[in-house]
C-alpha cells in the first residue's frame, strides 16, 4: 500500500465526511497493492529469465511468475535487505499499475 495513500486515508477518516471516502479508498489501495505485488513479481521474473537465458523465445507467464517468486522468497530470507527489496518490488509494481490506469484514462 502506498504510504502517502495510507496517510491521506487516515486524514480523511478523521473527518465525518471523509470516512465515507476512506472505506472505499482502503479497498482500492488493497486491490492495487495486490496487483502491484503480482506485477512486481513478474518484472523480477522477466529480468531473471532474460539474464539467465539467451533464447529468442518468450517464456510462459507461469514460468516468469515462478522465477520471480522464487527469487523474491530467497531474497526475503535475508533479514533487513529482504524487506527493503520486497517493498521496492511492490512499489515498482504499484507504480506500473497506476501508470497503466493513468494511460488508459486518456
Amino acid at each position: 500500500m502506498s504510504v502517502i495513500g495510507g496517510i491521506v486515508i487516515v486524514l480523511l477518516a478523521i473527518t465525518g465526511i471523509g470516512l465515507i471516502l476512506a472505506i472505499p479508498g482502503v479497498i482500492v489501495l488493497a486491490v492495487l497493492g495486490i496487483a502491484g505485488s503480482a506485477i512486481g513479481t513478474l518484472l523480477v521474473g522477466r529480468f531473471v529469465l532474460d539474464a539467465a537465458s539467451s533464447s529468442a523465445g518468450e517464456p510462459d507467464t507461469l514460468v516468469v511468475a515462478f522465477a520471480g517468486a522464487v527469487v523474491l522468497v530467497a531474497v526475503s530470507l535475508i533479514p533487513i535487505v529482504g524487506g527493503l527489496v520486497n517493498f521496492a518490488v511492490s512499489t515498482t509494481g504499484f507504480g506500473a499499475v497506476l501508470f497503466v490506469l493513468w494511460e488508459r484514462r486518456g
